[in-house]
């Protein structure tokens, strides 16, 4: 990705700024996860994310757009607003966007039981 749409950066923001103030980047899940503290917003954004998702297909729709937003070959169309991303913005919402995924994909432990 060169470029970010100025939905990107909203959803940039978002995920690094998610749960900042909050006890839950240090809570289980978030450490056992292994990603890094400033990653921990996404992951949570993910988790809760996960758990709003309780309508069929909805879990596959939301795959699908973290999919296609982690995706290299991702186009932006040329009439939509943008701006030019630094590599660190690049890298930074890639890390991101695996984090919210990691997140996204973590099974709960309500989940996990038979």
């Amino acid at each position: 990705m060169t470029v970010l749409l100025p939905e990107q950066e909203a959803a940039l923001r978002l995920m690094r700024r998610f749960e900042q103030h909050g006890d839950r980047r240090f809570s289980d899940p978030v450490l056992d996860s292994g990603v890094e503290y400033g990653e921990a917003g996404a992951f949570l954004l993910g988790r809760d994310l996960r758990e709003l998702c309780d309508g069929p297909g909805q879990a596959d729709a939301v795959r699908r757009f973290l999919q296609r937003i982690q995706d290299p070959n991702f186009v932006v169309p040329l009439h939509l607003p943008w701006t030019i991303a630094s590599a660190d913005d690049d890298q930074r919402f890639t890390r991101l966007a695996e984090a919210l995924e990691r997140g996204f994909e973590l099974r709960s432990s309500a989940e996990m039981v038979p």
